[in-house]
């Protein structure tokens, strides 16, 4: 299900993604889909986790900051690579179906989890890493936006990010 969601995402009609057609393109009927995700956002975010694990790992630098440095450069290499248009959609397509309350991180929920993560490797070392929130309205929102709106040199502007970040925490 995973590979026909991907091809959808990363064609043409990727705005016309439905559970049915996806169902299709992998052969299957689509109550198998329904039984098993329910909603195309819950199948969407099922893609999106594990693609995001996948692309961009979690490092284990030893510090916080080189984690962070790390794994921001990963999520702009994931956007500017051949896969970022169709994480984008994904991305798109979830909040599309979000409720009207929801946070940006509620629509990247594995990319909140992987910053718990590092939160949780830093404060077992001693360090005071910053909130969840401040790590993705300061790293990852930038990241996607600059991925939306202008492509190009997201790894360039990862570092500068991580450091404002972490400027801002001291």
């Amino acid at each position: 299900m995973h590979a026909a969601t991907w091809d959808l995402l990363s064609g043409e009609r990727w705005a016309r993604t439905s559970l049915g057609g996806i169902a299709d393109r992998a052969g299957v009927q689509a109550s198998t889909l329904y039984r098993r995700w329910e909603t195309l956002p819950r199948l969407l975010g099922d893609v999106l986790d594990a693609r995001l694990g996948d692309g961009s790992p979690l490092p284990d630098t030893g510090t916080l900051e080189g984690d962070l440095h790390r794994w921001a450069a990963g999520i702009a290499a994931d956007l500017d690579g051949p896969d970022g248009a169709a994480l984008l959609r994904a991305a798109l397509l979830l909040s599309s179906g979000a409720s009207p309350t929801a946070l940006p991180s509620d629509t990247l929920s594995g990319r909140t989890g992987q910053i718990e993560e590092l939160r949780r490797r830093a404060e077992e070392r001693g360090e005071h890493p910053p909130p969840v929130r401040d790590i993705f309205e300061i790293v990852i929102s930038p990241l996607y936006g600059y991925a939306l709106f202008g492509r190009g040199a997201l790894t360039r502007r990862a570092p500068a990010l991580v450091d404002r970040l972490l400027g801002a925490a001291h």
